[in-house]
């Protein structure tokens, strides 16, 4: 059980995976959060199912059949990826609600420059096994598109 990460645009010819365990993703939030890294937003407003017009068993039939969509079922969906995908208006570093779940959210290549940059003002970096590993995945996943969070 954990968190596999994406590059949002990947490419055939690079690897484009993080995973990252159940156990371990708390204290990395944490360490990113000490740097600035990652920030403390609220979770952005998530469409009520119930405006569907259907239940949610019958909307998730229809989103997996490829049908067109009902024009509610087809507001939820939009409105699911607005939440999923959305950024602050000035990032200042990767929200931490969207590494806290496996929903896939997507971390912007804004939110990681911003957390690159605030990283790069901290006196001290964090020297585990994994930090630079995360490093330089932030680095080549800024450049495609960003992450999608499993």
């Amino acid at each position: 059980m954990g968190y596999d990460l994406t590059f949002a645009e990947p490419r055939e010819d690079e690897p484009h995976n993080f995973r990252i365990g159940y156990f371990t993703m708390p204290s990395l939030i944490d360490a990113m959060t000490e740097l600035g890294m990652a920030v403390e937003l609220p979770h952005p407003a998530w469409p009520n199912p119930d405006d569907m017009g259907v239940s949610v068993e019958e909307a998730r039939a229809l989103v997996a059949s490829g049908a067109e969509l009902p024009s509610g079922v087809q507001r939820q969906v939009d409105g699911e990826r607005a939440a999923r995908t959305g950024e602050a208006d000035d990032p200042q570093g990767i929200p931490a609600y969207k590494l806290r779940t496996n929903d896939a959210w997507q971390v912007t290549p804004n939110e990681i420059t911003a957390a690159l940059a605030a990283l790069g003002r901290a006196p001290e970096q964090p020297q585990d096994g994994l930090w630079p590993h995360w490093v330089d995945y932030l680095r080549r996943a800024r450049e495609r598109g960003g992450f999608l969070v499993h």
